[in-house]
């Protein structure tokens, strides 16, 4: 190859190189106007500080939520809307994260719980379930399950019967509102929860006559009340489509069960 040829690969590849490193990473204009710097790109972000009209800053070619992440000739740091930037800002691909169909930040999620709960006086391992949409930027609907299983208890006695045993487990279906903390608390959410309560229930005994065993009775049965009650919860998202929490949740169950339900829950959240 003779040495024009390598000039010009040389050269083409200088070009391609730098054109490859602004997709990365754009200079652009801010529009006429001043507009805020948001702390991230969801919709209730705090602002950060402001870039002025007219002015250059630097933002990768990703856009989610409607904004770019940019840092100003002053070295501050965040996000700003797409419609505020006056040159085009390319964005490479769909929105990181962002359901391209949607055009916006995930807004529906399912999730598995597990803790610990005091059912009534009773200690109990839980577990459940729970799947939402936020059908606003500070507001939620959703479902919730809940399973704690009582631990068995037994009891021997010199007179018949001559031992006794039960077990309980209580269910709890109920759905939420929550309202979801904007600003400085971003994650932090609190809202009511109405459902119904199930406690099943199973007991035996056996009785004695002297050292021969002559008796055993067993029963077992359910009941339904009403369950009210709320929550409170913090969610840390990992990446846009998953987030590790948790959440305390206290319900009163009325009708024939009566009591208090109380737990501690971790949250697996997946978002979409």
């Amino acid at each position: 190859m003779n040495r024009k040829a390598w000039i010009f690969l040389g050269v083409a590849g200088v070009l391609f190189g730098h054109s490859a490193s602004a997709w990365a990473y754009q200079t652009v204009k801010i529009g006429p106007v001043p507009t805020a710097i948001y702390k991230d790109f969801t919709p209730d972000a705090p602002s950060v500080g402001t870039a002025l009209a007219g002015s250059s800053v630097n933002c990768d070619d990703s856009v989610r939520g409607g904004r770019f992440k940019c840092t100003t000739s002053a070295g501050v740091s965040g996000w700003i809307l797409a419609s505020a930037i006056a040159s085009p800002a390319v964005a490479v691909g769909p929105e990181k994260g962002v359901s391209p169909a949607r055009g916006a930040a995930p807004k529906a999620y399912v999730g598995a719980l597990g803790g610990y709960g005091v059912i009534s006086g009773g200690s109990a391992l839980t577990f459940g379930m729970m799947a939402g949409y936020k059908f606003a930027p500070m507001w939620g609907v959703g479902g919730y399950f809940s399973y704690g299983n009582l631990a068995a208890s037994s009891a021997s006695t010199d007179v018949s019967p001559a031992s006794s045993n039960s077990n309980s487990s209580v269910f709890i279906f109920a759905a939420e509102l929550n309202y979801y903390v904007p600003g400085d608390f971003k994650g932090l959410y609190i809202g009511p929860k109405l459902g119904v309560a199930l406690l099943s229930s199973s007991a035996s005994a056996t009785g004695t006559s002297g050292t021969v065993s002559v008796t055993q009775t067993s029963a077992s049965g359910s009941v339904v009340g009403l369950a009210v009650g709320g929550a409170i919860g913090y969610d840390y998202e990992i990446v846009p489509t998953f987030a590790l929490g948790a959440q305390a949740n206290a319900f009163y169950v009325s009708g024939s069960i009566g009591g208090s339900v109380i737990d501690g829950l971790l949250e697996f959240k997946f978002q979409f």
